[in-house]
């Protein structure tokens, strides 16, 4: 139990520290996209520094929330703190829908008062920089998250890949205006992109709110059932009202199990040793179980 708690620690202390890198790499590219947008003065650059910002911003939440999943159980806490990567999800979510509707705003304002553009190809050339280092930060941030279960990561992952393909969106769009001088394409592009923000937006918030309200993972609840009756043994007569509360890096599973009236007591902990051993070879050694034992007659 107590290796089981360091390693969690462990665990929890690394997502804390791809945070920061992330954190600190994203305050470099925000940089980078704003020399980009003084040089070009291109409303679809703009928006994807925008978009650093609340790279930023979100980045700083993500970490707070990782650090309070390092602090231990406690007596008001017995599940932990990990609850609040969901809060800071659904702020991120939020801040991105925000942006997209600011980006539409000045979208429509340059299609409206169009303005010449400047040194395309270094605004190309520095943003599909900074797209190509998200992406990479993106992808390692979504596949650590998903290794320790931690929706701050995912979610700051998801965010930053997404960003990197806007980029490319955007870089695509500044080589056809440099080719043609066709500037109300970047208007245009500003606006697309702008509405597909604020989906992501939409499906993060989603994602939080439903974590923070403990929504039912009937998907996750179904392959529990399906599990336990693959793995059953011929006493376990049946299971009944499985639940699940997921909470940073813990998974918990409770429920009923129905065992022959005339079982042992001995026995019947037996059969939630090997239970409990089952669904943590399935969901990692930080998952929790706690099932009712009734009387099948």
């Amino acid at each position: 139990m107590v290796q089981d708690k360091a390693k969690l620690m462990s665990i929890q202390k690394s997502n804390f520290r791809t945070q920061l890198v992330i954190l600190s790499i994203g305050v470099v590219l925000f940089v980078i996209k704003v020399v980009a947008w003084c040089l070009t003065q291109s409303v679809a650059i703009l928006s994807d520094a925008l978009e650093g910002i609340i790279n930023i911003t979100t980045g700083g939440f993500g970490l707070y929330a990782l650090y309070l999943a390092t602090i231990p159980k406690d007596s008001n806490h017995p599940y932990g703190h990990g609850k609040a990567e969901f809060v800071t999800a659904g702020i991120e979510g939020l801040l991105i829908g925000m942006a997209g509707l600011g980006i539409v705003y000045k979208g429509i304002v340059s299609l409206i008062n169009p303005q010449p553009l400047a040194h395309l190809d270094w605004g190309v050339v520095l943003i599909s920089i900074a797209g190509i280092t998200n992406y990479l930060l993106g992808w390692l941030s979504t596949k650590k998250g998903k290794a320790n279960r931690s929706i701050a990561l995912e979610s700051t992952g998801k965010h930053l890949i997404s960003d990197a393909y806007t980029t490319v969106g955007i870089s695509i769009a500044l080589i056809v205006v440099y080719y043609t001088q066709a500037t109300w394409i970047d208007g245009v592009v500003s606006i697309i992109l702008a509405f597909i923000l604020m989906f992501m937006g939409y499906k993060i918030i989603r994602k939080a709110l439903s974590g923070v309200m403990d929504e039912a993972d009937e998907e996750l609840v179904t392959e529990i059932k399906q599990l336990l009756r693959d793995k059953s043994e011929p006493e376990w007569k049946r299971f009944k009202g499985i639940r699940v509360i997921r909470s940073g890096s813990n998974i918990h599973i409770d429920g009923i199990v129905y065992l022959p009236a005339e079982m042992p007591v001995k026995e019947a902990e037996i059969c939630l040793v090997n239970i409990h051993e089952i669904l943590v070879e399935k969901y990692g050694e930080f998952t929790e179980t706690a099932f009712i034992v009734r009387a099948e007659k």
